[in-house]
C-alpha cells in the first residue's frame, strides 16, 4: 500500500487520508492494544522502507488531525478516536528512531532525509501543540544534535515557523 502512496507534493489529501488511517490505528480509544502495537510496528517498517515518503505523509496527517480536533471538527478520524491529541507522539515515536530501533528493523537512515524529517516536525514537536513532545528530545534519540541542525538549516527552519504560524 505505501509504494502505491503519492508523492505529497503531487496529491497531499490522498497522503494525509493515508496517515490518518494509521494515526486511528495508534491513537483511537477503542481499538484494542494488540491492534495499537501491531499498527505501530507496521507504521515503523514502512517507515524504513520509504523514509521521507512516510514522514512527509504522517507529518500531514498530524497537522490535519491536529487542526480537526482543534475545530472539533464531528465527521473526521481525530474526533472519532475520542483522544484529542493526547496520544499523538506515539505516531512522532514511530517514525523518529533511534539507530539501535532503526537497525532492528534492519534500516540504516540517511542523515539528510532524517534531518528534513526533523525540520518538517520543528514546529508541530512542540508540548504545546502535540503533548509528550519535544523537538530537541526527537532529535537526541534519533542521534542529531539539534543545535548543529538549526544552525546547518537555519533558513529552512525560520521557513517552517513562518510558513506555519501565516
Amino acid at each position: 500500500v505505501a509504494k502505491e502512496l503519492p508523492d505529497q507534493n503531487q496529491a497531499p489529501a490522498t497522503g494525509e487520508a493515508w496517515a490518518q488511517a494509521f494515526i486511528y490505528l495508534i491513537t483511537a480509544s477503542g481499538v484494542p492494544a494488540s491492534v495499537r502495537t501491531t499498527a505501530t510496528r507496521t507504521l515503523t517498517t514502512l517507515y524504513t522502507q520509504d523514509p521521507a515518503r512516510i514522514a512527509k505523509a504522517l507529518i500531514g496527517g498530524l497537522w490535519q488531525w491536529r487542526g480537526s480536533v482543534e475545530a472539533d471538527d464531528k465527521d473526521t478520524a481525530a474526533v472519532a478516536a475520542k483522544t484529542g491529541i493526547d496520544k499523538l507522539y506515539l505516531v512522532i515515536r514511530a517514525i523518529c528512531l533511534s539507530k539501535e530501533e532503526a537497525s532492528t528493523y534492519g534500516a540504516e537512515l540517511d542523515e539528510a532525509t532524517l534531518q528534513c524529517q526533523l525540520v518538517d516536525l520543528l514546529v508541530l514537536c512542540r508540548p504545546e501543540l502535540l503533548p509528550r513532545t519535544s523537538w530537541i528530545d526527537t532529535c537526541l534519540k534519533t542521534g542529531t544534535d539539534p543545535g548543529n541542525l538549526a544552525a546547518k538549516e537555519s533558513a529552512r527552519c525560520l521557513k517552517q515557523i513562518v510558513d506555519i504560524t501565516e
